[in-house]
């Protein structure tokens, strides 16, 4: 599997990310960061993707 959708995968199961239930068909990827193509605030970098749980509210 691509990183790209190993990323969005991730967020949309992951409880604790701001994309957490989106649709994976509505995140965008670009500049290091995945982000709801409508609401680009919603989102979060690929850093805080990859960090354990504990550790993402500290990005």
């Amino acid at each position: 599997m691509p990183l790209r959708e190993q990323a969005v995968k991730l967020t949309v199961e992951d409880e604790d990310s701001p994309l957490y239930g989106a649709d994976a068909d509505d995140i965008v990827v670009r500049a290091g960061r995945l982000h709801l193509e409508r609401n680009p605030a919603r989102g979060e970098s690929y850093r805080q993707t990859s960090l354990p749980r504990s550790r993402r509210r500290a990005c």
